[in-house]
């Protein structure tokens, strides 16, 4: 019991990441080719080198900084849609923004799998909406595909959408693109 609440928080971060990566509690159809790209390294940096050709399900298994945003996709039974489906914008929260979601929350939402998909669709955009469309969009909404509302807000050369920093922008996949955010969207 001498855990920190941190300490905690580190062991289920990586225990969620091996989960992934192992393909655990997801589908026996994913399929992720995790030589086609490799992790990026600081916080929200998306897999090295053109991205281009890969699925969003693909560039969001390669990137470990949003591997909690992943685990919840591929529970929520959504990995096929992300992989398949498209176009989308998807807002991908780091993995330390999961960390300021309160833990019973976080408990109830890991039980709960229509809970995991309302929350992983209200990051999510119908089309392929770039950082320069959301410079354009300043002061305007986004509907996110649980029908939410997210505010798009340019200051200088931040864009927050949904109240969620964009630390990384326009990682463009071959089914629509995704900016990499600080914050879970609530």
């Amino acid at each position: 019991a001498g855990e920190t609440e941190d300490q905690v928080d580190l062991e289920e971060q990586e225990e969620l990441e091996e989960d992934v990566a192992a393909g655990e509690e997801g589908p026996e159809n994913v399929d992720v080719d995790e030589t086609a790209m490799s992790p990026g390294t600081n916080m929200g940096s998306p897999p090295a080198g053109d991205t281009a050709e890969l699925n969003i399900a693909e560039i969001a298994a390669g990137t470990a900084d949003v591997s909690i945003l992943t685990r919840l996709v591929i529970t929520a039974g959504l990995f096929p849609t992300v992989r398949d489906g498209g176009p989308f914008t998807v807002f991908a929260p780091v993995n330390e923004a999961f960390g300021e979601i309160p833990r019973e929350t976080l408990e109830a939402l890991r039980a709960d799998r229509a809970a995991q998909a309302d929350v992983i669709l209200g990051h999510v955009v119908a089309g392929t909406v770039t950082a320069e469309d959301l410079e354009a969009m300043n002061g305007g909404t986004l509907e996110a595909a649980n029908g939410s509302q997210l505010s798009v807000e340019v200051d200088g050369d931040e864009i927050r959408v949904g109240g969620a920093l964009v630390v990384a922008p326009d990682v463009m996949a071959s089914n629509g693109v995704i900016h990499v955010i600080d914050s879970v969207i609530t």
